[in-house]
């Protein structure tokens, strides 16, 4: 886009200049076109410290040695219309919803065992080896021995009920994060998808809007070529063409933006890139 305008900007000052040699324009145009191509470069120049600053930003990102030189491969995803679905893929992808169900679940055996703490228990021991009176004097006999042993629990009902009611109480917390999760998921979804759509209708208006910006400038142009008017026209058309570009570079790329964001919602920010050309 910046070379766009640094090319109408030179355009318009070659104009210029042969219109002045015409008798048609005035010093004054000449001097108006090097300043729009004084300024088309000078944004140029600082874009490009912008695109330095974002790459070493990335490579910091992606933890890649500074130095290396970077080439990304241009993607392009389409505009299509998202089709509405229900959240359920997202809660079945989502690993902090899939973490806090796992918890859960622990949580309910824990609530399980400390039920059990009622139950009486049985123990089962047994032994065998060698034994003799004296050690290493080589009589040692073969002995084994068994025993069983049933425990009642019947003082520790309180310390039971106790553990039961905490483990309980960390389920009940649990389900509340869970449930909590779920409806957050929802709603991301459901926001995600409608800023995705409003992305999607702000490139439609910015791209009308560049239209008509291009026209603006095409009919200042023949005006000023004329000799109807000076190239003040032209200069306010080439900076409105401009900011309508910029607009719509903008518009694009949050939309894009809004795609990932959609997709990462949804569980995987993979989604988006099989269905890129």
């Amino acid at each position: 886009m910046l070379d766009d305008n640094i090319l109408r900007a030179r355009r318009l000052l070659e104009l210029a200049r042969n219109q002045l040699n015409a008798g048609v324009a005035t010093q004054i145009d000449v001097t108006r076109a090097e300043a729009l191509v004084a300024v088309a470069e000078q944004a140029r120049l600082q874009q490009q410290t912008v695109v330095q600053g974002s790459a070493l930003q990335l490579k910091r990102l992606l933890d890649l040695d500074l130095a290396e030189s970077l080439t990304l491969t241009p993607v392009t995803l389409p505009r299509t219309e998202l089709v509405a679905a229900g959240p359920d893929l997202a809660w079945d992808r989502r690993s902090d919803l899939q973490g806090a169900k796992a918890l859960l679940e622990q949580n309910e055996l824990e609530v399980r065992a400390a039920r059990f703490n009622r139950l009486p228990s049985l123990a089962l021991v047994g032994s065998y080896g060698y034994a003799s009176e004296y050690a290493l004097d080589g009589n040692e006999a073969q002995t084994w021995s068994g025993s069983v042993a049933l425990s009642l629990p019947v003082f520790d009902g309180a310390e039971t009920r106790a553990l039961t009611g905490i483990a309980r109480s960390r389920r009940r917390a649990q389900e509340l994060r869970v449930r909590n999760l779920e409806t957050q998921i929802a709603a991301e979804l459901q926001l995600a998808r409608q800023d995705a759509g409003s992305r999607l209708a702000q490139i439609g208006v910015a791209e009308t809007q560049e239209s008509l910006a291009r026209e603006e400038l095409a009919l200042a142009e023949k005006r000023f070529e004329q000799g109807v008017a000076d190239n003040r026209e032209m200069i306010e058309a080439q900076g409105r063409l401009a900011n309508a570009s910029d607009n719509l570079v903008e518009a694009v790329y949050l939309y894009n933006l809004s795609r990932v964001e959609l997709a990462r919602v949804q569980g995987d920010v993979r989604d988006i890139l099989p269905s890129a050309p």
